[in-house]
């Protein structure tokens, strides 16, 4: 099924990044992210989150703000709501799916807290359009962090509060 944009209505297109297929806009630079992918990329290498949104933002374009949206995976109204990884900053949700909306340089906003948390500068990463991979094997577990854990524990709270819209 062809998905099209929250907040212009323009044909998504898909784009890599890490193990992660993302769906973009090309008119507005807002990304979709399914289920858990935005999770995953917040917790990826620095510079991930970044990548995505300059290949997507266009220049002239400023952006749609918040309103009324449908969800480009299943249609149904999109919610709005706060992002626990990076307070202050208001994502859509789709409370059938469980997929992410964000609008042009959102994703940005996030890595940038993300960073300041760990002490880090978000450095871009190649992103390239969605070619099919063979699968890769998992990499090999890491230590966690008391930041890393107190991250997930926001994460896993925001998918409870998504879950609750779930019908």
């Amino acid at each position: 099924m062809e998905r099209r944009c929250a907040g212009c209505s323009a044909r998504l297109v898909q784009v890599q990044a890490e193990t992660i297929t993302a769906d973009a806009c090309p008119s507005c630079g807002g990304v979709w992210f399914d289920a858990g992918e935005l999770g995953a990329l917040a917790r990826s290498r620095p510079g991930t989150l970044t990548s995505i949104d300059e290949l997507n933002v266009t220049p002239s374009f400023s952006g749609p703000g918040h309103g009324s949206r449908n969800c480009p995976a299943c249609s149904v109204p999109l919610r709005e709501f706060e992002y626990p990884w990076a307070p202050g900053i208001r994502l859509d949700a789709c409370s059938r799916c469980q997929g992410i909306w964000a609008d042009a340089g959102e994703i940005t906003q996030i890595e940038a807290f993300v960073a300041r948390h760990q002490g880090l500068a978000a450095r871009p990463v190649s992103v390239a359009p969605a070619v099919p991979e063979p699968p890769a094997r998992p990499a090999p577990p890491t230590a966690e962090t008391d930041w890393q854990r107190t991250m997930l524990g926001r994460m896993q709270a925001a998918e409870n509060f998504l879950s609750r819209f779930r019908r």
